[in-house]
């Protein structure tokens, strides 16, 4: 069994070599304070996460979602977004069918978070069942 999730503030984000950020905790004074906490997940309460907006999105803001041609054909449910590097990969799930959708701007013509709806367009040949 996983252990409890654990509370912490953080105190400051640096920049590090590749990309990466360091980041400080209060009341965590060395790194030997969080080494155990290596290779974690870390995650924050949605009331106090900043709103993204445009075409910017948090992956389980998509999951759920309808996934619809710009016909209207629907195309199935996001179960999943997985981060693949240059772009976001949707999973979508077409009645017990995963299908795997490039999140580009030439695929993904709209987002509506009211509607919670996808509007896709998508490849030529990528509906057809048979090619899957």
């Amino acid at each position: 069994m996983a252990d409890p999730p654990v509370r912490v503030t953080l105190a400051g984000v640096a920049g590090a070599s590749g990309g990466a950020l360091t980041l400080r905790f209060q009341g965590c004074t060395s790194v030997d304070a969080v080494h155990g906490w290596r290779g974690c997940g870390l995650a924050i309460e949605e009331s106090e996460r900043a709103p993204l907006t445009g075409d910017r999105f948090y992956h389980d803001e998509l999951k759920g979602m309808a996934v619809v041609t710009e016909s209207g054909v629907s195309v199935g449910i996001v179960r999943d977004v997985w981060s693949t590097g240059p772009y976001d990969l949707l999973v979508l799930d077409h009645g017990g069918t995963e299908r795997l959708l490039p999140m580009v701007r030439q695929l993904v013509v709209h987002v509506d978070r009211e509607m919670r709806r996808v509007t896709v367009r998508p490849p030529n040949g990528w509906l057809d069942d048979a090619a899957v």
